[in-house]
């Protein structure tokens, strides 16, 4: 419960969307939350400064659906109104300038507090996770300039890596919607030839394997190495690893707001040349920084597709998403593995999310849980480890329980183990702390505080590998993060 002293310092600093005459029933979203409008619903107050998404569609009627990037500052008031005609928002503020103004006015002096929701904080550190890298030089190479009018665009214009048009449409069978409120692509309702026509936004070559113009000798040599697409894709933004970021971080947020299929398709483009060229990591910046940003990006908008209802099955569709981690979990995995510093450090720990968030939540096989079923006898961990085949002698755990040549499994405290080499610890390339001491007793020891021959207690051995996190250590690193915030709102 927001108390009055977070509301009135919310409500002085923060800025307000007013969404005048949108009819009951109708979707309203801003940034990745989305409100169901009830009858006296005007907007939304208390928004934090910054770049957000506007989006509205009317009910039952996806797409018609149009967003809108808009940059806020402390105080500001974007004034929006329905227009019946088009079911969706009219040109500019809808209105002349006076009346605007004084629908401005009346916002500065809370006359719409009553009507508007505040904006959900929980909701604002997902978004800024989404669009880090979004600048104005991103959004202009995506078409989708601050006060554009975006439609999803026709499935028909989407094209695939090579240039090729994509002959399915998502939203098929196959990535059917459950309700109204799904993620699904649509094509523009608005006829191109109105110069106020929302217009669907418009994306670069960036990741083509067969750009326009190329010689037969580029478009082989880009078909087949990976790093030549990279190198040339950073060309295309004037050498700026951000914008390049930016870009994919466009794609994915109308992808979600609008189920556009260019933009959906543009950011698989996008994704899968950065996780195929993820060796680059190892030859320094800007590359390093590139993929720690990369890694970043990619395990948010997985954990953000996956609380929109249909967002996950369009994104798990087909094979791209286990080839694209794949490729990235081999690449960067190796590249990062020998790399100091704190970027390369990040860059591991944000790995390590990612994996969790694909393998626990979209159900993805990983070169390191096909490993653990490969030595496990394609069983999980606690299976293997369960009843030998519930008899002994057949399965992968051959032994009979009473059998005294049978290895003995010895549970130990959480945060201790059994100290085995007589010498001196160290630290561990990321900076965690190691320990100094003998000891060679094989006796058991904290791992925080226990002790070990009258020393401090310490954590690893020098010529250990960086110790590596479980897939349910990784991902309560952001559970903070990871908090659905798509809702519905409803002003009664």
């Amino acid at each position: 419960m927001m108390s009055n002293e977070e509301a009135l310092l919310r409500a002085e600093h923060g800025a307000t969307i007013l969404a005048l005459d949108v009819p009951p029933g109708s979707s309203f979203g801003i940034d990745c939350v989305s409100f169901t409008c009830g009858e006296k619903f005007q907007g939304v107050k208390m928004i934090p400064p910054g770049l957000h998404l506007v989006s509205v569609g009317a009910g039952g009627n996806d797409h018609a659906r149009v967003s809108e990037f808009v940059r806020l500052g402390g105080g500001d008031v974007a004034v929006f109104r329905w227009d019946p005609a088009t079911e969706t928002f009219a040109p500019g503020s809808g209105m002349d300038d006076d009346e605007a103004d004084r629908f401005r006015a009346g916002a500065r002096n809370h006359d719409f507090d009553r009507t508007t929701g505040p904006y959900p904080l929980e909701a604002h550190r997902k978004w800024l996770a989404m669009v880090d890298f979004v600048t104005d030089d991103a959004l202009r190479a995506c078409g989708a300039e601050i006060g554009a009018r975006l439609a999803p665009g026709d499935p028909d214009d989407a094209v695939d890596a090579e240039g090729r048009r994509i002959e399915r449409t998502l939203g098929s069978d196959s990535t059917a919607r459950k309700s109204d409120s799904d993620v699904r692509v649509h094509p523009s309702p608005t006829p191109a030839s109105d110069p106020d026509a929302p217009r669907p936004p418009r994306f670069g070559d960036a990741a083509s394997r067969a750009p326009k113009g190329a010689s037969p000798e580029e478009v082989t040599r880009l078909g087949h190495d990976p790093a030549a697409r990279l190198r040339r894709a950073l060309a295309t933004a004037n050498g700026d690893w951000r914008r390049l970021l930016g870009e994919t971080q466009v794609a994915f947020s109308l992808f979600l707001a609008l189920g556009s299929a260019p933009a959906f398709e543009h950011w698989k483009a996008m994704t899968a040349m950065l996780c195929d060229a993820s060796a680059e990591a190892r030859a320094g910046d800007p590359f390093l920084s590139l993929y720690d940003g990369f890694i970043r990006a990619f395990a948010s908008q997985l954990d953000l597709a996956e609380g929109v209802d249909g967002a996950s099955d369009v994104v798990r569709e087909g094979r791209f998403l286990g080839d694209a981690l794949d490729a990235l979990l081999r690449g960067a995995g190796e590249a990062l593995r020998g790399a100091r510093g704190q970027t390369a450090a990040r860059a591991r720990r944000s790995l390590r999310v990612l994996e969790a968030v694909a393998t626990r939540r979209f159900g993805i096989e990983t070169p390191r849980t096909r490993a653990k079923r490969s030595f496990f006898g394609g069983r999980e961990t606690g299976e293997f480890l369960a009843a030998g085949d519930a008899g002994g002698g057949g399965g992968p755990f051959p032994f009979d329980e009473d059998d005294e040549d049978a290895p003995v499994v010895v549970e130990l405290a959480e945060g201790t183990y059994a100290r085995m080499d007589a010498g001196a610890g160290g630290s561990d390339e990321d900076g965690e702390g190691g320990g100094s001491g003998g000891g060679g007793d094989g006796r058991m020891v904290g791992g925080e505080g226990g002790e070990r021959g009258g020393e401090e207690a310490g954590g690893r051995m020098g010529w250990m590998l960086p110790e590596e996190k479980t897939e349910e250590e990784a991902e309560e690193e952001t559970r903070g993060e990871n908090v659905r915030v798509i809702t519905d709102f409803n002003v009664t």
